[in-house]
């Protein structure tokens, strides 16, 4: 619960940058789904920078938009 009332203070004032750290630590697999959504609708009005160990989460965003995109092969 306080993880969520954590995400929900940054959004407040609607950022343009969104940095999150370890977002996901400690929630069910759930509620992991239920904020990789969010993080992926929400890249699509602001730059989210993710922070994980979790490989799966990198994996299962969208792919990277901008100036740090990975080259196209």
């Amino acid at each position: 619960m306080k993880r969520r009332v954590g995400i929900a203070q940054a959004l407040l004032n609607a950022p343009k940058l969104l940095i999150v750290d370890e977002p996901t630590a400690g929630v069910g697999p759930e509620e992991r789904i239920r904020f990789r959504t969010l993080l992926s609708q929400l890249a699509g009005e602001r730059t989210v920078l993710l922070s994980t160990h979790h490989i799966v989460e990198v994996i299962a965003q969208p792919a990277a938009t901008g100036p740090c995109s990975p080259p196209d092969r």
